[in-house]
């Protein structure tokens, strides 16, 4: 992950962690297999930590090092409210849900469309600093087919390492 993130760029890595990351209620949703939702919790695992490198990398390239300290607790503060707010509007969304939908689906819907949309809201207003190259044509991200997308990575993770 650290590769890819210098070589490609923080906010790459930041973007397709965050989509992984933010679909991961919905596999939830529709697989109630608990063999697949393991899997798909090993996934969400990786997604969670390249999100942690993704951000921390592009903070220690975009902000001053006189600043850092600040900035990171800054970013963990918001970070622990978000938590808090996230937990607040869970517990709201298991109390009054539609009656024509389980709470946990309509608390799994709102995880999805809330983390969506501090994503692509987010997203928008970060530019990266340093010159990263293009991700290569043999790269097989396919954010619909996740399974098929690990293997791809996997392989061109070993291309990189050559």
């Amino acid at each position: 992950i650290g590769t890819f993130s210098d070589k490609y760029g923080n906010l790459r890595l930041f973007y397709l962690a965050s989509i992984l990351y933010a679909l991961n209620p919905l596999v939830w949703l529709l697989f109630p297999n608990p063999w697949i939702l393991l899997a798909v919790q090993l996934v969400g695992g990786i997604a969670n930590a390249a999100y942690l490198i993704g951000v921390t990398n592009y903070m220690l390239n975009t902000v001053p090092s006189g600043e850092r300290a600040i900035v990171a607790t800054y970013l963990n503060i918001l970070a622990g409210i978000g938590i808090f707010i996230g937990s607040l509007l869970g517990g709201y969304a298991m109390t009054y849900h539609p009656v024509w939908l389980s709470a946990i689906t309509y608390t799994f819907i709102i995880s999805i469309i809330g983390r969506c949309a501090i994503t692509f809201l987010g997203i928008k207003h970060m530019r990266e600093r340093e010159h990263v190259k293009k991700l290569p044509r043999e790269s097989k991200i396919e954010l619909f087919h996740p399974i098929r997308s690990l293997y791809g990575e996997l392989q061109f993770l070993r291309h990189l390492k050559r």
